[in-house]
């Protein structure tokens, strides 16, 4: 029995685009991204969406009169034309690949993690500038018992005094 080394495998011809962020290169179960509306664009899962259908919509992507679905998106058919391997060779191509995802979520993106699995495998820096820095939760406790002491201290008092004042007249 031979093997034929002649075809290669079958290969989509779209790229995936998330139906949460309405990006390329990765699917709704990968995403950790805010939700987009393929509408509207705006934050918010798009079956929300409170526009009427009548709306005009606007890509999430190029913010052109389309949804960000519409396939002859600049962004879509950039990344298709990206996507197209320069060679014949079937390893040429797979830093391109990996890059998808990556060229295709802007730089200025408020994301919920660091870095995703084709970044991290691509071998390429990140230049997105890093989030800051989480407050420090030492000086937010003792910012916040301050806070809750100079409350709760008013009102033990008070309720100390009600409660002897009840019982002296039941006393009396």
């Amino acid at each position: 029995m031979s093997f034929s080394t002649s075809k290669e495998p079958f290969k989509t011809k779209t790229i995936s685009q998330c139906v949460n962020c309405q990006e390329y290169g990765h699917t709704r179960s990968y995403c950790g991204y805010s939700s987009r509306c393929v509408r509207c664009n705006a934050f918010h899962p798009s079956s929300d969406c409170p526009n009427s259908p009548g709306t005009p919509p606007k890509c999430a992507l190029c913010q052109g009169t389309h949804p960000a679905s519409y396939k002859g998106c600049s962004i879509y058919k950039d990344l298709q034309r990206r996507k197209k391997p320069t060679s014949n060779f079937p390893f040429d191509n797979v830093r391109d690949k990996s890059r998808v995802v990556q060229d295709s979520h802007p730089p200025n993106r408020t994301h919920t993690h660091e870095t995703t699995y084709a970044q991290a495998t691509s071998g390429q820096n990140d230049n997105r500038p890093s989030p800051p820095a989480a407050p420090d939760v030492n000086n937010l406790m003792s910012s916040f018992l301050q806070e809750f002491k100079a409350l709760i201290n008013p009102l033990t008092a008070f309720l100390t005094k009600v409660i002897s004042s009840l019982l002296d007249k039941k006393n009396d």
